[in-house]
């Protein structure tokens, strides 16, 4: 895995060409989730999974992904509208019980791009929160997002995760941890990146070509 600090720059500008997978794989910073106390939101008591059902929490108004950062705002759109992949895994997060909050950080660790960490769950709805390193180019910062809604869809079809000892528990038993006790990620996830920031970055390639 490798992280990439670039600085920020116009949105979805590529090189020359088409970029390999595995040429993606290379370029991008693809951290992974967060389960231990050490980026941990605090958790509230939760709700038995089986009293909340499914988008009681998505109304009018209140999508499952939310942010208050005018700019954040602008790249979900954009990545909505130019990768199918980001695209459905908005639509699949709109139809479960997860409220994702999407936060930009000046600072993190020089070892992370993005993390995701469990904040509270109620009879309605569960809520996480994905912290991301704002300096990363507009498509790369898209993709990481992606990376991590990903994880925060593994969430939504887990509904006996409810606080972050819980996220932890399920990760370690489903995904994999990439360093010491604290940072998990999954294939899956890994996955979700690549395939966005080359959606991106070459809209004419047929993403299921990509993962080949």
């Amino acid at each position: 895995m490798s992280h990439v600090a670039d600085a920020r720059g116009p949105l979805f500008a590529a090189p020359g060409g088409v970029l390999s997978a595995a040429t993606v794989a290379g370029r991008l910073s693809l951290a992974g989730i967060l389960a231990s106390g050490l980026f941990a939101a605090g958790s509230a008591a939760a709700a038995p999974p089986q009293l909340r059902p499914a988008v009681a929490c998505h109304g009018a108004g209140s999508p499952a992904i939310r942010t208050n950062v005018s700019f954040v705002d602008e790249l979900l759109k954009a990545g909505i509208a130019r990768s199918p992949t980001f695209a459905t895994q908005a639509d699949e997060l709109a139809s479960s019980d997860l409220v994702v909050f999407i936060e930009p950080m000046f600072q993190m660790r020089a070892d992370l791009s993005a993390y995701l960490v469990f904040m509270s769950a109620t009879r309605a709805c569960r809520f996480v929160l994905i912290r991301y390193n704002v300096r990363l180019s507009d498509s790369r910062a898209i993709a990481i997002i992606g990376h991590e809604l990903r994880h925060a869809i593994e969430v939504a079809q887990h509904p006996e995760v409810v606080d972050n000892a819980s996220l932890g528990v399920m990760y370690k038993r489903y995904g994999r941890q990439i360093r010491g006790a604290e940072v998990y990620d999954s294939v899956e996830a890994v996955t979700a990146g690549h395939v966005i920031l080359e959606e991106l970055l070459n809209p004419a390639v047929n993403a299921d070509d990509i993962v080949r």
